[in-house]
């Protein structure tokens, strides 16, 4: 019976696809509008595929201290600490928009108000 259930997957799999896709447009549409609108300092990867874009922070920025910042706002994203084998701490984050469009904007709402409120200085190394 799975076996059945699979090879329908499979014969619809363009359709399951597109129709996916047409699901998550609304969402990614919203998600790239208020990175351009509301935060025009960060770069925008091209999207070519997947559930989630990467945005590079300004120069200086650490993707860690932000992501903990965004948390205590109520927003949770990624660094791209997260996905490196060697735990480098970059400037890049990864936020999803899977979620329906009136969640993903109040979680961008947080997240620009997340930005405003970070402190970005460089964090100076402590020798003892």
């Amino acid at each position: 019976l799975s076996q059945l259930r699979g090879m329908e997957i499979v014969d619809r799999y363009e359709d399951i696809v597109g129709e996916r896709r047409d699901q998550l447009r609304p969402s990614l549409d919203l998600l790239v509008d208020v990175i351009r609108r509301d935060l025009p300092e960060w770069t925008l990867a091209p999207v070519r595929g997947g559930l989630s874009v990467w945005i590079d922070l300004p120069s200086g920025a650490s993707a860690t201290a932000f992501v903990n910042h965004a948390a205590r706002c109520g927003v949770s994203i990624a660094s791209c600490r997260e996905f490196c084998p060697n735990d480098v701490d970059g400037s890049h984050i990864r936020i999803p928009f899977t979620a329906p469009p009136e969640t993903l904007a109040a979680g961008l709402q947080r997240l620009v108000q997340a930005w405003q409120t970070f402190d970005r200085s460089p964090v100076e190394a402590c020798l003892i």
